[in-house]
């Protein structure tokens, strides 16, 4: 049965391996300690079954360890999204990830611009481009259509209208032909009031020099 010390130095010597890399920048910092911490993880699981017990800080440390490589792995994503890459090359990278974006005219123009004008950009740079680029564009849609529909409702106003228009016409132009062939009786005259007759005074006296020349023949 192997023994703590001869465990544990074991382990400590492959520590220092993997510290003499990084120091001699064989390694990244972030990766190395990533490594450091699942070695640390692996030996205590191969050994858990042996008869070895680490001592409880080494135990409870290995709960620890893959929350702190999930971490460092965060922060080497964020790392990367910031740093500033050549151009060409950034394109190159953020097509694979996104095959169909550049294939629109207006957006080939964007690609052509960036290329001409702009030596280097971060990952995440040209994703905010990319979101606001669509995001301009659906706005354009967005846009165009409401226009549209305001047009619409603009023509459809306007037929009501002389719909409505033409129809009073009709109704006012009848009205109006009904009023001068209407025959006034004796009655009708007596049961006027004196605005009526007034407003009616002109065909009421021209029916009766009517009337009056029709009994002369």
């Amino acid at each position: 049965m192997q023994n703590l010390n001869t465990t544990q130095m074991s382990l400590v010597d492959n520590m220092k391996k993997i510290q003499a890399l990084v120091n001699a920048g064989k390694i990244d910092t972030n990766v190395g300690t990533a490594l450091l911490n699942q070695m640390l993880v692996d030996s205590l699981k191969q050994n858990s079954q042996s008869g070895v017990n680490f001592p409880q800080n080494l135990n409870q440390a290995q709960a620890q360890i893959p929350q702190q490589n999930d971490k460092m792995l965060q922060n080497a994503q964020t790392q990367a999204q910031q740093t500033p890459l050549n151009i060409v090359e950034l394109l190159k990278q953020f097509e694979a990830n996104n095959v169909d974006f550049f294939k629109k005219p207006s957006r080939q123009s964007l690609k052509e611009y960036l290329q001409n004008n702009i030596e280097e950009m971060t990952p995440s740079q040209i994703e905010a481009i990319s979101k606001l680029v669509t995001t301009i564009e659906t706005g354009a849609v967005d846009d165009y259509v409401n226009q549209m529909n305001y047009q619409k409702q603009l023509e459809n106003a306007n037929k009501e209208a002389i719909s409505k228009m033409n129809t009073n016409v009709a109704n006012t132009t009848n009205v109006s032909n009904n009023a001068l062939n209407k025959i006034f009786t004796r009655e009708d005259v007596k049961n006027m009031t004196t605005d009526e007759f007034l407003a009616n005074e002109a065909q009421i006296m021209a029916q009766l020099r009517e009337e009056m020349k029709n009994r002369k023949k």
